[in-house]
């Protein structure tokens, strides 16, 4: 799995994201899974599948922690046993990543879809738009999904309407990285972030800080 970029984020964060160019078979081997560790993923499709072994796969490499350690929460998140690191997961393609920090963390990545203007007035708000004006339209769009994303898998808790609950504002180059601030707001409580956002060839990426 060719690695595309390594980061440290502000001392506690780290983020990798490579290029998938394994067969399923590879991380099986490596994870040293048997059959019956394969039961809750044999009925899934391809993609799904390969997504799920190659994600358990850099968790164990990185974090140490194997397929069979890794807890589910009640909202259908990964987290890790007796530990105070955080991690988020993101796919898309042949891509992934992996965001480990000691405090609540998002990561999102979206490779381009022409098919996201279809969809957009369902995640965008106007002055969501109007942050990225300088950018094309689409484009634009591929950033915001990404940096939405991002908040809610930091805010960890599901019935978020990305449209209405998440804003974004104060878009701005700091020593050459692209920031965003948004806010959350979900039963009378507003959620501040600082996102930093990126493009890599096709991918578009964002994370919390």
């Amino acid at each position: 799995m060719p690695l595309i970029l390594t980061k440290e984020i502000h001392g506690s964060g780290s983020l990798w994201l490579w290029h998938i160019k394994e067969e399923e078979a590879y991380f099986i081997h490596r994870l040293e899974l048997e059959f019956e560790n394969l039961s809750e993923i044999n009925n899934w499709a391809a993609t799904r599948r390969l997504e799920w072994l190659s994600g358990r796969y850099l968790i164990w490499t990185y974090l140490g922690y194997h397929p069979r350690e890794i807890l589910i929460d009640e909202y259908g998140k990964p987290h890790l046993p007796d530990s105070n690191q955080n991690f988020n997961l993101s796919h898309s393609g042949n891509f992934i990543g992996l965001y480990k920090d000691n405090k609540s963390c998002g990561l999102d990545i979206q490779m381009f879809k022409k098919s996201i203007d279809r969809i957009a007035h369902k995640f965008c708000a106007p002055g969501d738009i109007e942050q990225f004006s300088s950018f094309g339209t689409t484009e634009s769009f591929h950033f915001i999904w990404a940096i939405k994303e991002a908040v809610y898998k930091a805010y960890g808790l599901r019935e978020i309407d990305f449209k209405r609950d998440i804003k974004l504002y104060g878009l701005e180059w700091v020593n050459g990285i692209l920031k965003i601030k948004a806010v959350l707001s979900k039963n009378s409580q507003n959620f501040n972030y600082t996102i930093e956002i990126k493009k890599i060839g096709q991918l578009y990426m964002a994370h919390t800080i």
